[in-house]
């Protein structure tokens, strides 16, 4: 099976290269977001999205192949929504994600949760000095 040109195209955009799942000591401390599966997406993407791994998904939603259809919902583990955030998150291996905007710096992501420092994202982000739109970013959880 084929995937269509238009997401063949933005698999191929993406540097997966410097790409890894992001780690949880614990799934069960952390919520469970549900993910209304949308025209063109694929569990790859999805799971970039979240920081997880496309196993992960299946395992989770009891899928036995890649074949997802439009408006499915996925379960998604271990992922907080960024609006349930803690008032006093540290560095931990807990976090929940943030999808970069056009126009955001770090410190203006920063200025969006509270006691989050521009120092604890670089530490929970090597390599972000230079953000671009639809770039995913750990936000630290207590």
């Amino acid at each position: 099976m084929k995937l269509p040109p238009a997401i063949a195209g933005q698999l191929n955009a993406v540097d997966w290269s410097s790409w890894q799942p992001h780690t949880f000591e614990d799934y069960s401390q952390s919520a469970t977001t549900i993910h209304r599966v949308k025209s063109g997406e694929v569990l790859g993407l999805i799971a970039r999205k979240y920081g997880v791994t496309v196993q992960e998904i299946k395992r989770w939603n009891g899928l036995k192949s890649d074949l997802i259809r439009v408006g499915q919902k996925l379960e998604i583990q271990g992922v907080l929504p960024s609006d349930t955030l803690p008032s006093n998150p540290s560095l931990s291996n807990r976090y929940a994600i943030h999808t970069v905007l056009a126009g955001e710096t770090l410190w203006s992501i920063s200025r969006q949760y509270v006691n989050v420092t521009v120092e604890m994202l670089h530490s929970m982000n090597p390599g972000a000095e230079t953000l671009q739109p639809g770039q995913t970013l750990r936000i630290p959880l207590q």
